[in-house]
């Protein structure tokens, strides 16, 4: 089974080798804190961060709830019509 075969984007730590030092990484961040079975919520993906040390970071796939908490995060959320440079 590859990292990739499984159909979630949920935390699992295979991760860590694909992603690391990525140019650019593009993640779900469904919840701020709370933990769904089979998707990745904030709190989550940033204490696996200092794993990861990606050059530029956006998140996306974002609940009312994650949305409601942009105010209070530094990462860049992704949003209609963005456009990202390398």
């Amino acid at each position: 089974m590859t990292p990739f075969s499984r159909l979630t984007t949920e935390w699992f730590d295979r991760l860590v080798p694909v992603l690391r030092s990525a140019d650019l990484l593009i993640a779900e961040s469904y919840f701020f804190e709370k933990k769904i079975k089979f998707h990745l919520d904030y709190h989550t993906l940033m204490e696996h961060m200092p794993l990861l040390y990606p050059k530029k970071l956006f998140l996306t796939h974002m609940s009312r709830n994650m949305l409601n908490h942009l105010s209070e995060i530094r990462e860049e959320a992704a949003r209609d019509s963005l456009l990202i440079s390398l």
